[in-house]
């Protein structure tokens, strides 16, 4: 099914409406700083939401909707996937790059009960732009009889998606897709991978793939990969 996907930081006017017409549409609007906001759905309700930085509006399956900033203006991390929309993917154009190369880390842990690992990639200062091929993640608890463990993905410190296995289960997320999970986040496949495949950053942004263990032993060698595409023009 065509997707259409947003993942950008906006800010709404006090006043002002910011209009997501037209799709179904899934995922969360972020708040970055304190500001309240009605949230209107077309034909239909209005509901107003006071919003703390790091507080989130989630949506799952909603219809056509606006936003409109009351009282101040409203800075909003907006990550969205619209339904009945072409993708617009970010592209590489080999033509005008003076470089186009890959680039990435990987990394294997043993990782205590209750601790957290990450690697992170940032673009260099020459790229116009870098766009995600493939994140990677492979744990298989031993021996544990309680708890959960699970991966992340943020930009900038915004949580992208996010998969969970319980204690008896392994977890794997490979070239962006789901293969071994209790649960994920969002929690339909097709957005899931559709949120990794559109991930893109600019220059001074940061990618993150965070694993936490949190079982009741330690889960050894945990493997962390991300792999990025960047251009660089002249």
């Amino acid at each position: 099914m065509p997707l259409s996907f947003i993942m950008q930081t906006v800010t709404i006017k006090a006043g002002e409406e910011r209009k997501f017409d037209n799709y179904v549409w899934s995922g969360f609007i972020k708040a970055k700083n304190m500001c309240s906001v009605i949230v209107h759905v077309r034909n239909s309700s209005s509901e107003i939401v006071d919003l703390y930085p790091g507080d989130r509006i989630v949506l799952e399956n909603f219809p056509p909707f606006s936003v409109v900033a009351q009282g101040g203006d409203a800075e909003l991390f907006v990550s969205l996937v619209g339904r009945r929309m072409r993708i617009i993917r970010p592209k590489i154009d080999i033509k005008r790059a003076k470089h186009a190369f890959t680039f990435g880390k990987e990394e294997l842990y043993n990782v205590p009960p209750d601790a957290s690992r990450e690697i992170t990639l940032s673009p260099s200062k020459t790229a116009r732009l870098a766009v995600l091929q493939r994140a990677y993640v492979a744990a298989y608890p031993s021996g544990a009889s309680s708890g959960s463990h699970k991966a992340e993905v943020f930009v900038d410190g915004s949580k992208i998606v996010e998969i969970e296995s319980n204690y008896n289960k392994g977890l794997v997320l490979r070239n962006n897709y789901p293969y071994l999970y209790t649960s994920i986040s969002p929690a339909e496949k097709d957005i899931f991978v559709m949120m990794l495949q559109n991930i893109r950053l600019g220059d001074a942004q940061t990618l993150k793939l965070k694993y936490t263990n949190n079982t009741d032993v330690t889960i050894n060698n945990v493997t962390l990969a991300l792999f990025m595409l960047e251009e660089v023009v002249e």
